[in-house]
């Protein structure tokens, strides 16, 4: 650091910069890490990067293990079968998310518990006017789902109907 105090130098990019341009750390003498944010940010993204490929090999190498996959399959199995309404929602908010029908306002919770009282009754969740439509496309939100008989649903197709 200069003698005002105020300005620090990068150890990665070698720039001088302000000193609120540096993280603050107690693993540092003056206070401050030793990397600008911009590069701090850039090698925790080349890390992940690298990391990430490092663990789905690994992954692979343990999946490639019969008795390791058999257990992971069953592993996954038993949760999802204690938890079948909250995967069930889980799977629609992401196939929702995915067409970017869900808004920022949307009341996830009521929208749970529709899901919820879906699994109850026996009865699917249907979207009043669809997600995807070559016409008109709808939310993922509260006020636009109904509970219908699965057969009503799978007849609806892709259609609006009116709410009855």
């Amino acid at each position: 650091m200069d003698a005002l105090n105020c300005l620090k130098k990068c150890s990665a990019c070698r720039a001088t910069k302000p000193v609120e341009e540096f993280s603050k750390t107690c693993l540092m003498r003056s206070g401050r890490n030793s990397q600008c944010k911009a590069c701090a940010a850039t090698a925790i993204r080349a890390w992940g990067i690298l990391n990430r490929t490092k663990r789905t090999q690994q992954a692979r190498i343990r999946l490639q293990d019969p008795l390791r996959r058999a257990k992971a399959l069953a592993a996954t199995r038993a949760w999802r079968e204690t938890n079948k309404a909250h995967d069930a929602e889980r799977q629609r908010r992401r196939r929702a998310y995915a067409l970017k029908a869900v808004p920022k306002w949307a009341e996830l919770d009521k929208i749970a518990v529709v899901y919820q009282k879906a699994r109850e009754y026996g009865l699917t969740v249907d979207h009043i006017v669809p997600l995807k439509h070559s016409d008109v496309c709808g939310l993922h939100v509260w006020a636009n789902l109904q509970l219908l008989d699965g057969s009503l649903n799978s007849a609806k197709r892709n259609l609006e109907f009116p709410r009855e």
